[in-house]
């Protein structure tokens, strides 16, 4: 995140994430992200649809979040 945030044309970093992976979402969380929405059916995964979750962060968020 910060890598991308030097980069001084970069808003806005967002990510998705299986709905069930509670580790993962907790990851993104951490590092300052919001979730956003809930994109449903969004993956196949060996033939079953799956729920993903969008999380985002914004540049001044980012300046906020400690390290």
């Amino acid at each position: 995140v910060d890598a991308g945030f030097r980069q001084p044309q970069l808003h806005r970093i967002w990510s998705t994430v299986d709905d069930e992976n509670v580790a993962s979402g907790r990851v993104l969380e951490k590092l300052g992200m919001q979730q956003e929405g809930l994109l449903r059916q969004d993956v196949n995964l060996r033939g079953q649809w799956r729920d993903s979750r969008i999380l985002a962060i914004l540049r001044h968020e980012w300046n906020l979040t400690p390290d």
